[in-house]
């Protein structure tokens, strides 16, 4: 498992979600916020400063924007979808599993416990 932020906090992460969501959900909300993050991180590069939130080859390079679109296809085509139903429970093992946050409808409840590290 590829376990740090990568699909989260890499460079193209905001584009790359805004373009899921038009193309999966028809969201309009996304769609007139995707030249935002386009032109935030186009104009991040211009003035060669960094985009708020990345993450880099352990050398400080740029991970290429075409390893990350990778990496995203292998999770979506790895990616189980479960019907979920009132009072089901999941436990998910970070150091096991590499889990996702879909858009849903309805309420949920999100409880947190960490552990010690694992030796």
């Amino acid at each position: 498992m590829f376990a740090n932020h990568l699909l989260v906090f890499h460079a193209s992460t905001p584009t790359a979600i805004l373009a899921s969501a038009i193309r999966r959900e028809h969201a309009l909300r996304a769609a007139a916020i995707y030249p935002v993050a386009a032109a935030y991180r186009a104009l991040s590069e211009l003035f060669g400063r960094e985009v708020a939130t990345d993450v880099r080859y352990a050398n400080g390079e740029a991970i290429e924007d075409s390893v990350v679109d990778h990496i995203r296809a292998v999770v979506d085509e790895e990616a189980y979808a479960h019907a979920w139903q009132a009072a089901d429970l999941v436990i998910v093992d970070n150091h096991l599993a590499l889990h996702g946050r879909r858009p849903y409808l309805g309420s949920r409840d999100v409880v947190v416990a960490w552990s010690a590290e694992r030796s």
